[in-house]
């Protein structure tokens, strides 16, 4: 697992320390606050855990870093916090998201581009980005009008099913992060969607 032990103790001293002195080292010579540290870090962790493009991304990272991550991290359909998780799973996706974050920013780069996660998955949900992250996104994930990819709605729709959701083009577009995920489409897929919920399936939503 990414150097097994080693890079385990090693990655543990660097959150203590970072707790302790306050900042964490993100590269040679430069140093952000620990707490900025964090949002970020636990930003990523959710992101390996939740969403549709979640498996994506974590296979990939788990190929690289000799970790072999779960089909989902969460088998029950309701709850997606990633502090409900076992400690065996958490500390997979530290693992993951510590390899994320080595060699900042490159790797992390290749890899989201690679996997074609972009600005609105990467700050999903996030209330405030710290400037060291969100810059990264902004100079190099950020896509203006991104029209998500017949996989990636059919994705989302998966994954609202599977969360006992309401599946309507709101909640689609919501998931995958953006404003409107059927506009300009150019796909000649016909997306019929209506609102329906999974438990709900013949009652009709208005």
């Amino acid at each position: 697992m990414c150097g097994a032990d080693e890079e385990e103790v090693r990655f543990q001293r660097k959150l203590l320390d970072g707790v302790k002195q306050g900042w964490v080292e993100i590269r040679a010579g430069e140093r952000v606050y620990a707490h900025l540290y964090f949002i970020v870090l636990h930003q990523l962790m959710r992101l390996l855990a939740t969403g549709p493009k979640a498996q994506r991304i974590c296979n990939d990272v788990g190929r690289l870093c000799d970790v072999k991550p779960p089909t989902s991290f969460f088998s029950a359909r309701h709850g997606r916090e990633i502090e409900r998780l076992h400690v065996n799973q958490r500390r997979t996706l530290l693992m993951m998201a510590d390899y994320l974050l080595q060699g900042w920013p490159e790797r992390f780069i290749t890899i989201c581009q690679r996997n074609r996660i972009w600005s609105s998955t990467l700050l999903k949900d996030l209330e405030y980005a710290p400037f060291w992250y969100w810059q990264v996104i902004h100079d190099y994930l950020y896509r203006t009008s991104y029209c998500p990819s017949d996989e990636e709605v059919l994705s989302a729709i998966k994954y609202i099913s599977g969360t006992d959701g309401i599946v309507c083009k709101k909640a689609i577009s919501k998931c995958l992060g953006v404003n409107d995920a059927f506009r300009k489409r150019k796909t000649k897929i016909a997306f019929d969607i209506k609102p329906f919920h999974p438990k709900l399936a013949n009652h009709r939503i208005d």
